[in-house]
């Protein structure tokens, strides 16, 4: 089964979804708090959260950034719809409702 590293802080912030996907498929995961700010030269764009993916033969690859993660894990697990227009639509959806409370402040 593959398996997958979050690296994140241990509090919320843009890790949750990511962690909320993750525990509601019953994935085999693990969270690695990152030595920050040392460790953010290591890190492709200078943010986190990032995603360590282990396949099954042991290739290991590496996502970055919240969204493209999310998305990654909703379409892997077939939480994502498969028709490209309602999958667009409820794309769009998400990141209005995600700029919206940046905007607002809502998030930290």
């Amino acid at each position: 089964m593959v398996k997958f590293e979050l690296i994140y802080f241990y509090d919320g912030g843009r890790g949750s979804p990511i962690r909320d996907i993750l525990n509601y498929v019953d994935a085999d995961w693990t969270e690695i708090n990152p030595d920050w700010p040392s460790g953010k030269a290591d890190t492709p764009f200078g943010y986190i959260p990032l995603l360590n993916v282990i396949e099954d033969n042991g290739d290991k690859w590496q996502l970055a950034e919240a969204n493209i993660i999310e998305l990654y894990l909703a379409r892997r697990f077939n939480l994502y719809p498969h028709d490209d227009l309602k999958g667009s639509s409820l794309q769009l959806q998400i990141y209005n409702q995600i700029t919206e409370l940046w905007l607002d402040g809502g998030a930290a």
